[in-house]
């Protein structure tokens, strides 16, 4: 080739700056060829393809036998080589690095184009940088990853790529390799079902029941009672919201005026209803969109293969992106593409299969064998304990026959936040146990990512031994059981803080006049803004007018049994929440080994909580004076009969359905009535009494005192995870940070939320002249004070990362 052809390429070529200059408005970059060269990779004059070296030492041949990919033509890699020459390059070429095309599926919901890559790919890139960091160490390098990108918002195809440098782990050489991220984005691919269409499979068709039986049915810790009652009812209670619903919306669409037929929570409910859980029907119920959505992932893993020659191919899918992925790798038009490994987490699968059977929508398809249909693809699923969307691991059982290879299926219980509506939305919050481990599985597609014991690492991003077996002890690797004993401390902070109030309440019940006091706290205020003071003395006055009509019913003269129901509902709330969180424990302490002293002292902290709940209990039931608040002679009587009663009644409708299923909307219908009915009496009951209605109000500032402190202390929470997840990123499992600070801020706080206790029950036990609340309160400000000082030296070598938490901590909890 002569020389001056290639000079004259070299001069020609655009500068970087130029090539990738773009507006801050979302529209396509320059076109200005150098796509063509991104696409054959980074730094592509450090190699050429046609010397790519194999196992042996000898030149690879030109076609993998094994995947049916072409090589590269040399024609496209030599101007790359050649301009590398005239730039006065001195590296050899080096062999083509193996290249590993990730995309990502997002789940159900409005998603805008690349923000599932730029989110999903924070994380990831942040764990790599620091990664270099310590394993690599290679001042020449670049700290972070990334070598190019082309995110333009208006591309169906946004991309970036990612350079893996070569690294010695464990005695393991691995050699450079490459990543190419995209996305499928499906948001935009879905023509949303009618409202009509929505409320009525959500509520008279039974949708919304069987979402709540598919989430509460393999929730560990849910109680059979809980779910018999509660699922029949959700499912009728749906259908008659929903309805309602549905004729508000045809009301105010006649309506002239723009911004009451346009109200913003009306059209946010819409796209509630249409655009998240109509996702979840378009896929399962519509033939249509739901294989043109699979056509959108299935050019994207074969753009992947035809455009950028990718070695291997990772699916990454959430939720109902995990839907899409199965439907998709299982579908027989499809059977040609070729996936290596299948990562999801927080699936939606489970719950698709619970929703469609096998004889109606896409059932059959949901069905399929993924483990046969995409041999020998791999499928690694993460589910959290407490999310609700997989509500446990994949349920391989439901594929029709059996999985034929089921050792190809790996589910994995992880700890996000330990709590029902956080744990669906934090898996890149947790890093040590997801996002390192997507990392190892992206890096090893053909292989499970993890080390058996006494083998050499298979990947080189923080090798850790398999998880254990038995989902209740801690895990082996040094880094998950650190993650866990914080989400540990943060899942039983929240039991404390919410235990605390209702035992609080139970207590101060006990007394005639107390919560009074207390909701006079809430009064004061609002009296004086006027318009809330007219306004609420309007509305007390109308419901204290309000009374049942004079009739007899059986042998019972209908005010005393609507005010018995009301009373008894009021007493049946409390019961029933003290009897959930007793005998609903956290199991925090699960985190720690049997014989670990701070397993016994997280035992002995659940076992308290439920203590103080019963405790308080027994002084409301036996005290005289809370027939005197609520102005009963029947006592404690109606809330525990009302009680025995709901229990009754949830075993029936777990039971009775079972045997005969056309039972099951008479008893829903009947638990819509009896619970309208109990919620009218109650109000009923709180107007009956004079300045009962401040009394409730007390209940609101019992409950923001705890929320108030919960936030507080969840906030000094996140400082400590946010150190010791950058702490995980070092090199070795076993470093990690002094944790005096955390402990004296746990004291701390449990002695803040004492003293605030004392002070609302109104103990007035005094000690030096003072009430003993506020000795213990400002004990434990000060043990704050000390933790935060503490902290500061403790933490100082770790990296501060709690002031500028910077764009990657921003895009974490938003998946």
């Amino acid at each position: 080739m002569p020389k001056a052809w290639i000079r004259d390429v070299a001069a020609s070529a655009p500068s970087y700056p130029a090539a990738m200059a773009v507006t801050k408005t979302q529209g396509a970059f320059p076109d200005d060829g150098s796509d063509a060269v991104r696409r054959r990779g980074p730094s592509a004059h450090q190699w050429t393809q046609t010397e790519e070296a194999a196992p042996n030492g000898e030149a690879a041949p030109a076609e993998d036998a094994t995947r049916g990919r072409a090589a590269e033509p040399a024609a496209a890699a030599e101007p790359a080589a050649a301009a590398g020459v005239a730039a006065g390059a001195a590296e050899a070429p080096r062999p083509k690095p193996k290249t590993t095309g990730v995309i990502f599926v997002h789940g159900i919901g409005s998603q805008k184009q690349a923000e599932t890559l730029l989110q999903w790919s924070a994380p990831i890139i942040e764990v790599i940088t620091d990664w270099k960091r310590w394993f690599v160490r290679r001042p020449e390098l670049v700290r972070d990853p990334v070598e190019a990108a082309r995110i333009d918002f208006s591309d169906d195809r946004p991309t970036i790529d990612l350079s893996i440098p070569a690294a010695t782990v464990g005695g393991r050489e691995f050699p450079e390799a490459r990543w190419i991220l995209t996305e499928s984005w499906w948001a935009a691919k879905v023509e949303p079902p009618a409202l009509s269409t929505m409320t009525s499979w959500l509520g008279p068709q039974g949708g919304a029941g069987q979402i709540v039986t598919a989430i509460l049915g393999n929730r560990e810790g849910t109680h059979v009672v809980f779910r018999a009652a509660v699922a029949p009812f959700v499912s009728v209670l749906a259908g008659l919201v929903l309805s309602i619903y549905a004729l508000v919306r045809g009301v105010t669409a006649l309506i002239p005026i723009k911004a009451v037929s346009d109200a913003a929570i009306l059209r946010a409910f819409d796209e509630f209803l249409t655009g998240w859980f109509g996702d979840v029907r378009i896929l399962v119920y519509d033939p249509v969109q739901s294989a043109n959505i699979r056509a959108g992932l299935a050019g994207a893993i074969r753009k992947l293969d035809e455009v950028d020659h990718v070695d291997r191919v990772v699916v990454m899918a959430h939720s109902g992106g995990a839907m899409v992925s199965y439907l998709t790798l299982t579908d027989p038009v499809y059977a040609g593409l070729k996936v290596d490994k299948l990562i999801t987490f927080g699936e939606g699968w489970n719950l698709a299969t619970t929703l469609t059977p096998l004889a109606r929508g896409l059932g059959d398809r949901l069905r399929m064998d993924i483990t046969k249909r995409a041999h020998p693809m791999l499928w690694r699923d993460y589910w959290a304990s407490h999310d609700p969307a997989p509500a446990g691991a994949a349920r391989t059982t439901e594929i029709r026959g059996g999985a034929g290879n089921p050792g190809r299926v790996r589910s994995r219980l992880v700890w996000n936040r330990r709590s029902l509506l956080d744990d669906h939305g934090s898996y890149f919050e947790n890093d040590e146990e997801f996002t390192l481990s997507v990392l190892r599985e992206i890096d090893c597609p053909e292989s499970w990512g993890e080390t058996p014991d006494g083998e050499a690492p298979r990947s080189r991003f923080y090798p850790t031994p398999p998880g254990n077996e038995v989902e209740t002890s801690p895990p082996a690797d040094q880094r998950e059981r650190r993650h866990r004993e914080r989400v540990a401390t943060l899942a039983l902070w929240r039991q404390l803080v919410i235990a605390l109030p209702v035992a609080v309440i139970t207590a101060v019940l006990a007394s005639s006049s107390r919560l009074t006091e207390i909701g006079q706290y809430a009064v004061a205020p609002l009296k004086a803004i006027p318009i809330f003071n007219d306004i609420g003395t309007i509305v007390i006055d109308w419901l204290r007018s309000l009374k049942p009509p004079d009739v007899w019913v059986g042998a019972v003269w209908l005010p005393d049994a609507v005010y018995w129901l009301g009373l008894g509902t009021l007493q049946a709330i409390v019961l029933v929440s003290i009897l959930q969180l007793t005998f609903a424990p956290v199991t925090a302490y699960e985190a720690w080994p049997t014989d670990d002293w701070r397993r016994r002292l997280f035992i002995g902290a659940e076992v308290t909580v439920g203590f103080l709940l019963v405790f308080a209990t027994l002084p409301l039931i036996l005290t005289p004076d809370h027939g005197k608040l609520l102005g009963s002679q029947w006592g404690w009587w109606p809330g525990i009969v009302l009680t025995i009663a709901t229990i009754a009644f949830a075993w029936v409708g777990s039971n009775v359905p079972k045997a005969w299923p056309s039972t099951t909307r008479l008893f829903a219908g009947g638990a819509v009535v009896v619970f309208a009915a109990a919620m009218a009496s109650a109000v009923l009951a709180i107007f009956k009494r004079t300045d009962l209605e401040v009394g409730e109000l007390g209940y609101a500032v019992i409950w923001l005192g705890f929320i108030l402190l919960y936030k507080l202390g969840s906030g000094r929470w996140t400082q400590w995870d946010r150190i010791e997840r950058r702490v995980a990123y070092r090199e070795s499992p076993t470093e990690t940070v002094r944790r005096r600070s955390v402990w004296l801020s746990m004291i701390g706080f449990t002695l803040v939320a004492a003293a605030l206790s004392l002070w609302f029950l109104n103990t007035g036990w005094p000690l030096l002249g003072y009430p003993i609340e506020r000795w213990i309160g400002a004990a434990g400000v000060a043990l704050i004070g000390a933790a935060i000082v503490v902290g500061s030296f403790d933490w100082k070598g770790s990296e501060n990362v709690i002031s500028s938490p910077g764009a990657v901590e921003s895009a974490r909890g938003r998946v």
